[in-house]
């Protein structure tokens, strides 16, 4: 998908970012999605819409929070090496297996697109989306009242990567 077809909103996400500002904010911008710039390959693309969402073939993780996010904590570093520009399978990891988190999904979106020249106005389909977890003002009411629990967070889905720019 264009990104000129779509309503989205850009930020950069780093250690330091508030993620309860980020997400409020895209949640009062009525935009499709969020995209997460980060300091690797690629930007992540984030909704809550579920018309963007397969649901069947979303990663079995659910653990993934905006604080892993920017952390840098996005499950096992050991599942690829990197060497002279290109990537090599782990052992643990192979291309027809499942994602089980965030890492192995965009692993899996290399696998699959490493002959292409991305295109950076272009928002990627994931092929195994990633649900992340992430509070609002709105999960923060309540914490006594027998509403929300401390620590709830809204659901979001990492459905798309973009290209660096």
């Amino acid at each position: 998908m264009k990104l000129s077809e779509c309503k989205f909103k850009k930020v950069y996400l780093d250690s330091i970012s508030s993620s309860i500002e980020l997400m409020d904010d895209f949640i009062s911008s009525n935009c499709d999605f969020l995209i997460l710039g980060t300091s690797g390959r690629f930007s992540l693309a984030v909704t809550r819409n579920v018309d963007f969402i397969d649901i069947k073939s979303i990663c079995d993780e659910f653990d993934l929070t905006m604080t892993k996010l920017r952390r840098g904590d996005w499950g096992c570093v050991s599942m690829t090496t990197y060497s002279n520009g290109r990537i090599s399978r782990g052992k643990e990891f192979s291309h027809g297996d499942k994602p089980q988190n965030l890492r192995q999904s965009l692993m899996e979106f290399e696998f699959e697109h490493e002959n292409e020249k991305l295109q950076t106005n272009e928002i990627y389909k994931l092929k195994h989306p990633v649900l992340l977890n992430a509070q609002t003002s709105s999960d923060r009411t309540g914490y006594s009242w027998g509403g929300r629990q401390y620590g709830d967070a809204s659901l979001f889905c990492i459905t798309g990567v973009v290209a660096s720019w």
